[in-house]
């Protein structure tokens, strides 16, 4: 991973640590609060989404802070079977993208989001995909990610989105 990374407006991306876990499991409760799920449904799922320390080998991470307070997260690992189109084997899954509602629509997720995908182009993947949530489609498209087909298999993600992993744009 790369070293700490501070931005000129005082936003600073570095890797995830397990010391970071109470924070960043906490920015995802907050985050995945805003999917506008029915609250039955919310207290069901909410615990899938948390990391847990045993996780974090499997997982790559970063964190992005404000004031040294995390307010965004990203994590990315290999892909399973049907998370990536055909071709494109060496890629990684954006597992999560995850950002503070009171710190959305600042640029701090698509500016997480370039960093990651800095780091998978520079470990030599040839993709990277996701699963979004409905609420995140918009973001990835506007981010360069596009649907890949249906190959047969059946799909339990409906929103599968890739793009080749080059560089983001990271401007406001």
């Amino acid at each position: 991973m790369t070293p700490e990374k501070i931005c000129p407006d005082g936003l600073s991306i570095r890797a995830m640590q397990i010391d970071d876990l109470p924070a960043v499991n906490a920015v995802i409760t907050d985050a995945v609060g805003t999917w506008g799920l029915p609250a039955a449904v919310l207290a069901r799922t909410l615990p899938m989404f948390g990391l847990r320390a045993d996780e974090l080998g499997e997982l790559n991470g970063l964190v992005a802070r404000i004031g040294g307070q995390i307010v965004a997260v990203a994590t990315w690992t290999a892909p399973g079977p049907g998370d990536t189109p055909a071709g494109k084997q060496d890629a990684v899954l954006l597992h999560g993208l995850y950002v503070r509602a009171d710190h959305h629509r600042r640029g701090i997720g698509r500016r997480l989001l370039a960093e990651a995908a800095s780091i998978v182009v520079a470990s030599g993947h040839d993709a990277l995909a996701t699963r979004a949530q409905r609420a995140a489609e918009g973001f990835f498209l506007a981010q360069g990610f596009a649907p890949f087909p249906d190959e047969g298999e059946a799909v339990l993600y409906p929103r599968r989105l890739w793009r080749d992993p080059g560089p983001l744009a990271t401007d406001p």
